[in-house]
């Protein structure tokens, strides 16, 4: 790729800053690319809700609408790879989760192989088949996005996909490990080992509190966030994090709860 030239190399990109011209308008910043024309100009704007702003310049933008205008300005032009640099970074959190999912839906009608750098978990699993996980330069794993979310190959690589509610136990069986006090973690995946020891993790919004529930835990401490209910509870050796509706009843000092087994990472402990 590097004996190429940049106009020859057929990568579309958008950067983390979007690097529109300043002086360009849409319309403009739209037909700069290599092989771009009018009409797919026209055709991007209109995919991606422009109409209206294509003669206003970079300053007269939002930052989602800056965004989206980067976007098409890199559909635009004819490539193989498109490379997105934390593209959604500098937006507010609803607008991040409604362009993320206009990306996704874009996905599904670009013939283009697709690359996002990213630093946020959620972002990863949604628009992701494979991932690379890197820290510090180096590959830490790689691999199809579920197997990687499901089994981390360490325990950097969990945080780095956001684990939560953190513990330790060892693999009883395929799909069990015991946690301490007698409670037995259910997971689901690839099998586990018998007699390993491994780490796991669940996102405490995957813990649902249930009067039947198949764990039970000791409350440390409840807070409360708007509607929202946040209890410390004692599950097995670790503490782990629970959310509530205030309407949830708890017994006395105990609750009882489902862990979502689809939702459990586990890795090896070295």
């Amino acid at each position: 790729m590097t004996r190429l030239d940049p106009a020859t190399r057929a990568i579309a990109y958008v950067p983390q800053n979007y690097g529109l011209f300043p002086h360009l308008a849409v319309v403009e910043q739209l037909c700069f690319p290599v092989g771009a024309d009018l009409n797919s100009a026209r055709r991007w704007i209109e995919r991606l809700g422009l109409q209206g702003l294509e003669n206003r310049r970079p300053a007269e933008l939002s930052l989602g609408q800056q965004q989206r205008v980067a976007l098409a300005r890199a559909l635009v032009r004819p490539a193989d790879l498109l490379m997105l640099d934390e593209p959604f970074s500098a937006l507010d959190a609803p607008l991040r989760l409604l362009l993320r999912n206009e990306l996704l839906s874009l996905q599904e009608e670009i013939a283009l192989t697709t690359m996002l750098v990213t630093h946020d978990p959620m972002e990863a699993a949604l628009l992701a088949d494979e991932l690379l996980v890197l820290d510090a330069g180096q590959v830490l794993q790689s691999g199809p996005t579920r197997d990687v979310f499901a089994r981390p190959a360490n325990e950097t690589v969990a945080r780095l996909l956001g684990a939560e509610n953190v513990g330790e136990g060892l693999a009883i069986s395929e799909d069990s490990i015991a946690i301490g006090n007698d409670v037995i973690l259910g997971v689901s995946g690839p099998a586990l080992r018998p007699g390993q020891r491994v780490g796991w993790s669940f996102p405490a919004a995957c813990a649902r509190l249930a009067a039947g529930g198949r764990y039970q835990g000791l409350v440390e401490h409840v807070s409360f966030v708007g509607t929202e209910r946040r209890l410390l509870v004692c599950l097995g050796d670790a503490r782990v994090r629970l959310f509530g509706a205030q309407s949830d009843r708890l017994s006395a000092d105990s609750c009882r709860f489902d862990i979502d087994l689809d939702s459990v990472q586990v890795w090896p402990l070295e």
